[in-house]
């Protein structure tokens, strides 16, 4: 059961930030929409999250499992990183009163809490085989 959460956990770690790149991309594509955004950003966390985990059950305790771990954590530890860059160079802020800045900042605490939980995801995965 320890490996299962693990693998759930993981799933979870690798669909976020492809869930905010989604969520970036459809701002980008129309920054008026933000349902549009919202919906994106919704159902591809949950897509993911299943397909993301139920690869990990298969994969880290198939066959392949060494190299399976090492793209693993790369991608924790990659991915994260490049949902914060995408995130902040494709979402334009509004530039009236104090919207700009209360979206800066929660993009900001997204951002954090996204490569937290990557590098958290990386060191869990590189400690227990």
């Amino acid at each position: 059961m320890k490996n299962n959460i693990f693998d759930i956990s993981f799933g979870f770690t690798l669909a976020l930030p492809l869930s905010i790149i989604a969520g970036a991309i459809a701002l980008a594509a129309d920054n008026g929409s933000g349902s549009l955004a919202l919906l994106a950003t919704v159902c591809t966390l949950i897509l993911a999250w299943a397909l993301l985990a139920q690869l990990c059950m298969d994969r880290r305790h198939g066959p392949g499992k060494r190299e399976f771990r090492h793209y693993l954590v790369g991608a924790l530890l990659l991915l994260p990183l490049a949902a914060t860059g995408a995130m902040f160079g494709m979402i334009k802020l509004p530039q009236a009163g104090y919207a700009g800045g209360i979206y800066w900042l929660l993009m900001s605490i997204l951002a954090a809490a996204t490569i937290f939980l990557g590098w958290l995801a990386a060191a869990v995965a590189s400690a227990f085989d």
